[in-house]
């Protein structure tokens, strides 16, 4: 049995020596100065070395060997940090977003024949008068800021937001009109006085928007109550809706960054106080949703389980998560609304 044991023993060693052996070419070949040693690293060789035998002590610095590459296995694949506010940045976040822009004619989109307890559900729902008014708002609002804008990557990026949030409006407007859904009549929106306050906020709105909104999708589209067909046309839609929060995030922490440092505490003051409305505005609305009684009584014969306060902020932080999770990690991500939904959801029951 002591024969058995110590060649088990001297297989394992030699097995995570051939592993190990792997692991230091591939990270060498990667960093070409990692594994260069300390006198600190050879003083406790020495140490390890003269308390216990040899097969243990190799053993061990395989064992402590391969625990180092798997805590710096995530630098040696990544590259350098990004620093917020560089050029780097700005062509992250600007090419980000161009390059992922998709392109699609809402003309186009054949809208599918819905049964009357799918209309209802449509027509039951308070959103598409100031959804309307908002993708109108938000397009003028973001036209103005571009024109504004004297770095041309910037501006190209800025433009395509206008032109991606003009492209929602007009489905909106298709969709309320395919399916019978009165709008009231809106005023043509005016440039803004202040463009880039405006851009502020309406980007503010939008990062409340996108995180229940995303949420609320999901829900139409696990428990059934909205046909497959009218979730895939939107499908595109929520996406764009995430690649927009992120992008905004990051134009806005880039030109907190670029601006000079007295307009720095205005800037935070305004955007903190924005913050705070929109957050009570669209709680609000996304509360007025759950609690729609159309909406509700269909759910329950559709969801087994109640959706609960605590359940709906975990959904909208699990998709959240993972609409943004297939982006750049280096992009900066919205921290404000995800952060006060993990604090409710450690008091709510």
């Amino acid at each position: 049995m002591a024969t058995c044991s110590a060649c088990r023993r001297k297989g394992t060693v030699e097995r995570f020596a051939a592993a190990t052996a792997l692991v230091v070419d591939r990270a060498r070949h990667l960093r070409p100065d990692f594994g260069k040693r300390s006198k600190i690293s050879w003083l406790l060789d020495v140490g390890l070395a003269s308390m216990i035998s040899r097969q243990r002590y190799k053993y061990i610095r395989v064992s402590f060997a391969l625990i180092m590459y798997e805590s710096t296995r995530k630098q040696l694949w990544m590259t350098e940090p990004l620093v917020i506010g560089s050029n780097e940045h700005k062509e992250l976040f600007c090419r980000f977003f161009i390059d992922t822009h998709i392109k699609f004619d809402p003309a186009a989109i054949e809208w599918p024949d819905l049964d009357e307890g799918s209309l209802k559900l449509l027509h039951s729902l308070p959103v598409w008068a100031q959804a309307m008014e908002t993708e109108r708002m938000g397009t003028c609002t973001i036209q103005s800021c571009a024109a504004l804008e004297t770095d041309p990557l910037i501006r190209e990026a800025v433009t395509l937001l206008a032109g991606e949030e003009a492209r929602h409006a007009a489905i909106i407007q298709g969709l309320t009109t395919r399916y019978g859904i009165p709008l009231p009549d809106l005023p043509s929106p005016q440039p803004p006085v202040d463009a880039e306050w405006e851009f502020l906020r309406f980007g503010y709105s939008e990062c409340f928007d996108a995180f229940f909104t995303c949420a609320l999708f999901a829900i139409a589209r696990d428990s059934g109550l909205v046909p497959r067909p009218l979730v895939e046309t939107f499908e595109p839609v929520i996406q764009e809706e995430a690649r927009h929060v992120l992008f905004f995030v990051n134009w806005e922490a880039y030109h907190q960054v670029r601006s000079p440092l007295w307009q720095r505490p205005l800037r935070l003051s305004r955007g903190a106080l924005e913050r705070v409305l929109q957050a009570l505005k669209r709680l609000k609305i996304a509360l007025g949703a759950r609690t729609n009684k159309d909406f509700t009584m269909k759910a329950h014969q559709q969801i087994t389980t109640e959706i609960t306060p605590r359940r709906f902020l975990e959904l909208c932080l699990a998709e959240n998560a993972r609409r943004l999770d297939r982006y750049d990690a280096r992009l900066v991500r919205p921290r404000l609304v995800p952060t006060i939904a993990k604090a409710l959801c450690r008091v709510l029951p």
